[in-house]
């Protein structure tokens, strides 16, 4: 989705340099193999601020989350996560064309997916202030776990 990668590029990431990339296999899901084919991209955090994270670009399924969440887990290479969403067809007063859905990555997929999100993101206007929560220097600075407190 070139909306996303133009979103996280507005927020100072750059994916030729830092935002790689990656190619993941799913043994027994050719089907998310293919929609992940593309969509799946890793952040190593140089700085140790332990902010490392993947943002999956394409929206998955319940079941598709599921198998991420245990891939990730096991790599244990990633903090955290985004998950990318479509907003809900109720009405509202802002356009979003995506939600944007922080995990901590770390806990156990045996732990309910609620209990790891952070926060959410929508691409409007109304979410600037909680955007610039995750611009890339936050990351690198350590500065983004005092905006969560957690």
């Amino acid at each position: 989705m070139n909306i996303i990668k133009d979103f996280f590029i507005s927020l100072g990431f750059d994916f030729k340099r830092n935002l790689e990339s990656r190619e993941v296999f799913f043994e027994d899901s050719s089907e998310l193999n293919k929609k992940i084919e593309n969509s799946f991209y890793f952040y190593e955090n140089p700085n140790q601020t332990n902010t490392s994270f993947y943002l999956i670009t394409t929206e998955l399924s319940s079941s598709e989350i599921e198998s991420v969440r245990k891939f990730i887990w096991n790599e244990s290479k990633a903090d955290l996560v985004f998950y990318t969403l479509k907003p809900s067809n109720n009405s509202t007063l802002f356009r979003e064309d995506f939600i944007l859905e922080l995990h901590y990555a770390k806990a156990t997929p045996k732990v309910n997916i609620k209990e790891t999100k952070i926060d959410s993101f929508y691409a409007s206007q109304r979410d600037l202030e909680k955007i610039n929560n995750i611009s890339k220097w936050q990351f690198d600075s350590g500065a983004f776990w005092l905006n969560y407190n957690i």
